[in-house]
């Protein structure tokens, strides 16, 4: 929903940040005899990511769980590079809140509604250790968006992946797909929908409103929307009573001006203040 950068966070420096934790030097050199193939397999993650084409990656098998995966390492240990030395050694910290500072307070996936409170794995570190620590993989998330919303799920088939805010195609950041109805009454109603552009391949569409179901967008937006549509109906029915027959007067002042000041294409307020103004049927 929301386009993040990583700019210069790779994979060399999250693994370096997390390794420079291991106290034992012998086991640290064992550790960073992995890191060449490491940063292989996270460029094959960013090829593949690029051309929407992760589901291709291939989660671990239970026959394969105990033994090593990336040179003498084992996925338990990949985990732990994660749950305990990035997330809470210092040094790995660093990295982590590194890649936190790129949503800058707004959750990607939920389309900023959500504070992010964690990284998310977007493909899960249960089912992909090795990509547990790989930058690219790791999600600034809510609460609601990781935990409710994708949890450990991931797709097994191209039209069910989620949008991913680092390396999905811009059509999907840069095109509206979420659309809305306002249904007059007390206080109103709004109800969100998707609907993609024609143009678009059968796939994208797909995944759009895999996107917008798998994180219950329509039910997210359709809650702060009535929250705020408490606090506009106020003003909109005294600029009514004023202006009873310039239905495009009422929109060029109090609603155009929010729509045009939203650069995210799919924000739900923009969607919202749009609907309102084609029910005043201008």
């Amino acid at each position: 929903m929301i386009k993040l950068d990583l700019k210069k966070i790779d994979m060399e420096y999250t693994f370096n940040a997390c390794a420079d934790g291991i106290t034992d030097k012998k086991e640290q050199k064992r550790y960073n005899q992995s890191l060449p193939e490491l940063i292989n397999l996270a460029d094959e993650y960013v090829d593949l990511g690029e051309q929407g084409l992760l589901y291709k990656i291939p989660a671990l098998s239970k026959e394969n769980s105990d033994k090593p995966v990336v040179g003498s390492i084992h996925s338990d240990e990949l985990k732990e590079l994660y749950n305990y030395y990035m997330v809470k050694r210092p040094v790995g910290r660093k990295a982590y809140d590194k890649i936190m500072a790129t949503a800058q307070e707004r959750c990607p996936f939920c389309g900023g509604i959500g504070n992010p409170r964690n990284l998310d794995h977007y493909l899960p570190k249960k089912h992909f250790p090795l990509f547990s620590i790989t930058p690219h993989n790791l999600i600034p998330s809510c609460r609601d968006c990781n935990m409710d919303g994708k949890g450990t799920r991931y797709a097994k088939q191209l039209e069910k992946q989620i949008i991913h805010p680092y390396l999905d195609n811009f059509i999907f950041f840069n095109s509206q797909w979420v659309f809305a109805e306002y249904k007059e009454g007390q206080p109103g109603e709004i109800n969100y929908y998707v609907s993609a552009p024609e143009q678009w391949g059968e796939h994208d569409k797909s995944r759009v409103e895999e996107h917008f179901r798998a994180f219950e967008l329509a039910r997210i937006y359709g809650r702060v929307a009535s929250s705020h549509l408490g606090e506009l109906l106020p003003q909109l029915n005294s600029m009514s009573e004023q202006f009873p027959d310039e239905p495009e007067l009422i929109a060029r002042i109090l609603l155009k001006p929010v729509i045009e000041s939203i650069e995210f294409k799919n924000h739900w307020k923009r969607v919202m203040y749009q609907a309102i103004i084609k029910n005043l049927q201008i």
